[in-house]
This record gives structure tokens, sequence and C-alpha cells, in this order.
């Protein structure tokens, strides 16, 4: 216990140090963490921020085997920082992957404490940074979209909206998701996404749920209406794919839940004229979907 405790103690240290010099642009940060040595992730403040004005936080959580500037790269987050003033923190998983609450990865075999190490940063941010706690948002890609739903589960009281994209929630997951709190949910999904299958997997270790099962799954946690709102979004120019938006009602303490259909579109972070994953997600968390 004093060795862990002495280590978190040169953590605060470290990341307070390294935070305050870096405060108006993007930096590249390791921190000690009781799991292994090192846990790293990036961090962009926009020049706009103003320590007397709370400001949001967006976590946002990339693929198996990516790490967070490939992250930062794909989404370009930091863009709409400037625009909508808001941080952004792009954490790297210890191992391949994120511990996604499966209990069938690498990360789950090597006991890490994914969600203790998100809990520790939002610490050490809402320490250095005036951060606006009601607007505290997670992103994932792919596997991290697995690891932001199992965020969702366990830290429901923190995070008031996520959103996730060729992602979905495991099956282990499902039957262990008990979130304190309502939280709102996005979710895009290819119909030819052959890494995460539109249609889940129905058995085994690494059996998910369905993009349409992730949806009702959700709406269920949230106390929405049993059936959607379907809409199919307007052809802006892109031949190759089409949109349809599925939207949940009538959802306990005004949240939502939204499912984007992506027909014929594969596994990527969307950046078509008919669908832009980056701009709908901050439209979706900064209330402007």
């Amino acid at each position: 216990m004093k060795a862990s405790r002495i280590i978190l103690l040169i953590a605060v240290l470290f990341f307070s140090l390294s935070c305050k010099e870096e405060t108006a642009n993007s930096s590249n940060e390791e921190i000690d963490y009781n799991d292994f040595s090192k846990r790293s992730f990036e961090v962009y403040v926009p020049p706009t921020y103003n320590e007397n004005n709370p400001i949001p936080l967006v976590f946002a959580f990339h693929g198996s085997g990516g790490n967070g500037a490939e992250m930062r790269s794909i989404t370009a987050f930091n863009d709409h920082a400037n625009e909508r003033n808001f941080i952004v923190c792009y954490p790297y998983a210890a191992s391949v992957n994120w511990n996604e609450g499966c209990n069938c990865n690498i990360a789950s075999r090597l006991g890490i404490d994914d969600i203790g190490f998100i809990e520790y940063l939002i610490d050490k941010f809402s320490e250095n940074y005036n951060i606006d706690t009601t607007k505290i948002f997670a992103a994932g890609f792919s596997q991290g979209g697995f690891f932001t739903n199992n965020v969702v589960c366990k830290l429901s009281g923190i995070f008031s909206k996520a959103a996730i994209v060729g992602g979905a929630v495991s099956r282990q997951l499902s039957n262990d998701c008990f979130p304190s709190q309502k939280t709102s949910v996005l979710m895009i999904q290819g119909t030819n996404d052959q890494a995460i299958l539109y249609n889940g997997v129905p058995s085994g270790n690494f059996s998910y749920l369905s993009a349409s099962e992730n949806a009702e799954f959700w709406a269920n946690k949230n106390g929405c209406s049993s059936e959607p709102l379907i809409e199919s979004i307007p052809d802006k120019g892109d031949p190759s794919i089409s949109v349809r938006r599925d939207t949940y009602l009538d959802c306990d303490n005004d949240v939502s839940v939204v499912l984007y259909t992506v027909f014929n579109g594969g596994h990527s972070w969307y950046k078509s004229p008919d669908l832009n994953s980056t701009e709908t997600i901050v439209n979706f968390f900064f209330g402007d979907e």
C-alpha cells in the first residue's frame, strides 16, 4: 500500500507540472499508474480556454492495436475543440486493447484497470482545469467503442453522453451492466463492416450484440420508447452509401439513444458527405443533434 501511494503521489506531481506547462496546445504525457508502470495519453487544450469558465471534456478511445495519436488524426476532434471550446484527451491502452468488460481479451487477462485509469485522469484534469462536470463525454472507435460501452456502464454518473463508431456491447457486459444514472448514447455502424459485424456474434467468448440489439439495450437502460422513430438521411453526394437514423423517444431524464445505420458502410470512422462521424458526434454532445 505504501509503495502504491508513493507512485500515485509522483503521478499527481508529474501530471500537475506537465499539464500546466502545456495549457493551450497538444501534448503527449506519461503518468505512473498502479497496473502498469506507465500510462500514456495525449491532451489538447484549445487556446480559447479560460480558467474562469468551466470547459467540457471529451475522451476519445482508439481501437485495438491503435494509439491516442492515431485517434487524434482519424477524428480531428482538435479542430472542433477550437470551435466549440472543449478539452480532448486521447488515452493509450496499456496493452493491445482496452478492458472492455467481456473478460475475454488481453487486457482482461492482465487485470488492467482501465476504468480506474479513466477515473484517475478525470480527477487530475479536474484538479488542473476548470472542467464542466456536466459535460464529460466519451467517444470510441472499434474496440475503443466496446470500451466506451463499458465506461457508460461503470461510470454513468460521470459521463453524460457517449458515442460508439464501429463498436458494440459484448454479450458478457450486457449481463453485467448496471448504470447508476441515465446516459445519452449514439451509435454509428456499417452494414458491411467485416471487423465488427452489423448483425453481431451470438455466442462464444468474443460474442457481442448486433447494432439493433445495441440500440435496444441502451433504450431499455434509459427507459425509452420500445419503437424508434426511423428516418432516412438525405443523400448529400456519396453514391457508395446511404444512411438511416433510428431515434428512441421519451427516454428518462431527457436523454437520447440514436443509431445511425450506414448501408454498405465498412469498418470506418466515416468522413463521407452523407455522414461525418466527428461532426455527428460533436453535434450530439453539444445538443445540435
